[in-house]
């Protein structure tokens, strides 16, 4: 297949381009803007289906590209690759404030070499066309973000160390599931206290079925914060007592929810870290899975036919993301565990490896309900028995000890939290009538069935573009919708974006080609 044209680049980079800048409208609303979060999502939606649009009057290639997109001749790169250097090197100046001037000033002349250099570029055209002069640059501009990614790796270790807290109450949970397994405790089972946000928020309702505290309510909260420094059995039985023989369901599930809310995956690799490096464990154990997200996406479009030119630009759209890199380098968010697993799952299925396909999607699911559990919508789209015997085992291998050790508290904590949480005000469904939420939710129920059989039944050619539209329909009905659950959505965007512009159907095309020997009979 010929090289792409330098107008088909613009048009990837441009959509990129928009797509992460409109993101920061997340972060400009947040707490209290549930309705304007709504329409957020509702203008990302009306986006996504623009690309499915789009993609829908492109033809899919026959054959795999056969050179790189960083190949083609015309300065279409030059805009494209000066911005990234140009951000890239900006970002890494805001570490260095007062007292860097000449740090700063280096900084400065390397974006006006980078300037230099493509603009010369610029001038061998016919050289650049045999040469590898841009693979160079976006490497570089790869390179310069890895190195940023790791240095915040570094620091949030630095900072748990120091202060023996991580930054986000789900790593801090994280951290204290971890000393209870160190402790011989099961960190899902009932009466244990690990989530100290869930015993707050829920405090009152534990008063009401008579399990609250058997302390005075000005004693409660000193008493927790001395439980959470030096966890002490006894105080513990005082803030969260056992039920009483003939307690109600809803009083034993009460004080069964106190537990771990993640998966065994995060929790066993944060725990094999931990005796090397204490509680920099966790932003170690969220950084490295982060840079393994990045790893997928890259090898995934690689798969696909990218080249090198497609997947660096995408790697490098998500390496700019402000909620990957600020949730999940820096802040523990444990939604990266699933991000990064589901995406190898995908990056494997693309490559016909069955059983790193199954086992992917079983760490995906089994890290977090959601997103992990949306994966497994590709499995029906794949249809290989491989796969899904690879699940099933690498799940029960993850489950069954905690099953054995404590079903009722695993059952609570793992899979029914998301259910039983209250609405927060980052969601339009905080403060909405009830009957109101319940039709909304009805609806977009109806979408996501209808979007999940085309999926089951392989009649969507746009499998990128499904994923999206499935979890914008998700989170659009949920009863929170905080900022590290932007990269559920726009991850698959960035995908769908370098389908239907670089790699037209690729992705989709490889997925639903005829699937190998032993694999499931069915429709394609």
């Amino acid at each position: 297949m010929a090289a792409q044209r330098p107008a088909s680049l613009l048009r990837y980079m441009a959509c990129l381009a928009l797509f992460e800048a409109s993101l920061f409208l997340f972060r400009r609303f947040y707490w209290g803007h549930g309705l304007i979060r709504l329409g957020l999502l509702a203008a990302m939606l009306a986006f996504v289906l623009a690309i499915r649009q789009s993609g829908m009057m492109r033809p899919v290639p026959a054959r795999r590209p056969r050179r790189s997109m960083l190949r083609p001749p015309g300065p279409a790169w030059l805009p494209a690759l000066l911005l990234l250097s140009f951000v890239a090197v900006v970002s890494l100046a805001g570490d260095f404030p007062w007292g860097h001037g000449v740090v700063r000033v280096g900084m400065a002349a390397l974006v006006g070499a980078f300037a230099l250099a493509l603009w010369r570029a610029g001038r061998a055209a016919r050289r650049l066309r045999e040469g590898r002069v841009w693979q160079h640059l976006a490497a570089m501009v790869l390179v310069l973000l890895a190195l940023q990614s790791v240095q915040t790796i570094v620091w949030a270790m630095a900072a748990a160390t120091r202060t023996d807290r991580m930054r986000l109450d789900e790593g801090r949970t994280t951290w204290r599931a971890v000393q209870a397994l160190r402790r011989g405790e099961d960190p899902y089972g009932s009466g244990v206290l690990i989530d100290s946000t869930a015993f707050r928020h829920r405090l009152a309702i534990r008063e009401a079925l008579g399990v609250g505290p058997h302390l005075p309510a000005a004693a409660v909260e000193p008493a927790l914060q001395r439980y959470l420094a030096r966890p002490d059995p006894r105080l513990r039985r005082l803030l969260l007592p056992r039920p009483a023989a003939g307690a109600s369901l809803a009083a034993r599930r009460e004080v069964a929810l106190m537990g771990y809310k993640y998966g065994p995956p995060p929790l066993l690799v944060t725990a094999a870290l931990a005796p090397l490096v204490g509680s920099a464990a966790v932003p170690l154990a969220d950084g490295l899975a982060c840079l393994g997200l990045f790893a997928a996406v890259g090898l995934a479009l690689l798969a696909a036919g990218s080249g090198a030119g497609g997947a660096i630009v995408a790697v490098v759209a998500l390496m700019l993301d402000p909620f990957i890199s600020y949730f999940f380098l820096s802040y523990t968010a444990t939604d990266v565990w699933p991000l990064a697993f589901g995406f190898a799952a995908l990056a494997c299925a693309l490559r016909r490896n069955d059983i790193g396909f199954g086992a992917a999607l079983a760490l995906a699911a089994s890290s977090k309900i959601m997103p992990g559990a949306l994966f497994l919508l590709l499995l029906p789209v794949t249809r290989s028995w491989r796969a899904v015997r690879a699940c099933a085992i690498t799940s029960t291998a993850l489950f069954l000890p905690f099953v054995l050790w404590d079903p009722w508290g695993l059952l609570n904590n793992f899979v029914l939290w998301g259910a039983l949480m209250k609405p927060d005000t980052d969601s339009w469904v905080f403060g909405a009538p009830t009957d109101l939420v319940l039709a909304a939710r009805i609806v977009l129920a109806a979408g996501l069935g209808w979007l999940g059989l085309r999926l089951v039944l392989r009649r969507e050619r746009q499998v990128c573009v499904a994923f999206a539209v499935i979890t914008l329909l998700l989170l659009g009905g949920g009863a929170a919708f905080h900022n590290n659950y932007v990269p559920w959505f726009s991850i698959w965007v960035v995908l769908a974006i370098a389908e239907t512009w670089a790699i037209p159907g690729a992705i989709s095309a490889r997925l639903l080609a005829r699937p190998p020997a032993g694999a499931i009979a069915g429709p394609s």
